[in-house]
């Protein structure tokens, strides 16, 4: 199933090839595994696509900014 959410990005970090990037949704924890360094700062809302794998765990195709991700600019 895929999945989109909204979240408060909190750090990330490099793991082999991938990044495991730590967010926030609400006041539990959320950990998404990507390819791609997400290029926002600590604090921003970011917007997550991907697939589920795991309970706490995703894998991502983007984390992105919410104002980046938004179509209409916000």
């Amino acid at each position: 199933d895929g999945v989109v959410v909204a979240a408060t990005f909190v750090t990330a970090r490099r793991v082999g090839p991938y990044w495991r990037a730590d967010v926030r949704l609400g006041d539990r924890p959320l950990s998404v595994l990507t390819r791609a360094e997400p290029e926002v700062s600590p604090g921003a809302m970011v917007i997550v696509t991907g697939l589920a794998i795991d309970g706490d765990t995703l894998w991502a195709t983007a984390i992105e900014s919410a104002e980046a991700a938004s179509p209409f600019g916000l």
